[in-house]
């Protein structure tokens, strides 16, 4: 009796559930040196727009990344760099 009423509830329920689409939004990939340009739309709100994106496989240390972005930006626009992380020589040879 119980597995009947519980097919009886989900057949109800999927019968009203309905599924939401995400808007479509631009993706910045791995491997991605990225620029994006903010817009304010409010006192406490921005909306984003992607500039420009370029492929980007150099490995760096954290310490230098600020070396790879660019210096001439717009006061409102941000860079950065997605990357994945590398592992020194001497750490794939020890397999970590």
């Amino acid at each position: 009796m119980r597995i009947i009423t519980s097919l009886i509830a989900v057949f109800f329920v999927s019968s009203f559930a309905q599924a939401q689409k995400l808007k479509d939004i631009d993706a910045i990939n791995i491997n991605t040196k990225f620029t994006l340009e903010l817009t304010e739309v409010g006192p406490t709100d921005y909306s984003y727009q992607i500039v420009s994106t370029e492929l980007f496989e150099e490995e760096f240390k954290m310490s230098s990344a600020f070396n790879l972005l660019d210096k001439n930006l717009a006061s409102n626009q941000i860079q950065g760099i997605l990357s994945s992380p590398s592992m020194s020589p001497e750490a794939k040879r020890k397999g970590r």
